[in-house]
């Protein structure tokens, strides 16, 4: 319950989608744990556990996550932010949708809800890579139906250009905002955490 002091959001996500690569910035790991804590006055302390990859592909992501689900007893959520891996990768849509679905099959036995996103089109990409990153948000919105999760949408935010490593968000600072956002409204015992601290 959030009545607690303190909750964690087991995470699964592309190492450079993340911002991790980015020496001299914040990754999401940070940015999303302060707004969780932010968005309930400080008054619980949110921890992310993150198994991020390099590519962290549906795949690749796929691989690391039963043994972390299965032991994330006190986590209520899985947020999983492959970004533009699969995209990059070239793995095949027929996979990923597979891969993507093992991993919210996996979330749900284990009473996690899913949280995952809708990415825009980054400047500089060619028909091919555009049509690959709508085919993505296709089966998010299907899985996501299907397994009762949650989207972020990011498709209208702005993203860095497209170049060999894929691309990644502008502002992650935001990113995080609407991640945060949505882990808040998933969370089972909100409303009786607000009259608790109302």
């Amino acid at each position: 319950m959030l009545v607690n002091i303190w909750a964690t959001v087991t995470h699964f996500g592309d190492f450079y989608f993340s911002g991790c690569k980015e020496s001299n910035g914040l990754d999401l790991n940070l940015l999303i744990s302060e707004k969780l804590q932010g968005r309930v006055g400080g008054k619980q302390t949110w921890m992310v556990n993150s198994v991020y990859r390099c590519p962290g592909d549906t795949r690749t992501l796929l691989r690391d996550s039963y043994k972390v689900i299965r032991d994330a007893q006190e986590s209520y959520l899985v947020l999983f932010t492959p970004g533009f891996a699969d995209v990059l990768s070239e793995v095949p849509m027929k996979f990923v949708e597979r891969y993507t679905r093992q991993i919210y099959k996996q979330s749900k036995v284990f009473n996690k809800k899913i949280i995952a996103l809708l990415v825009g089109v980054p400047s500089g990409c060619d028909s091919d890579i555009t049509k690959r990153i709508n085919d993505l948000n296709e089966i998010v919105r299907k899985l996501l139906k299907e397994y009762e999760g949650e989207a972020v949408d990011l498709r209208n935010i702005f993203y860095k250009s497209w170049t060999n490593q894929g691309s990644r968000p502008n502002d992650l600072d935001e990113v995080a905002d609407k991640i945060s956002e949505a882990i808040i409204n998933l969370h089972p015992s909100m409303d009786k955490w607000k009259e608790i601290h109302s």
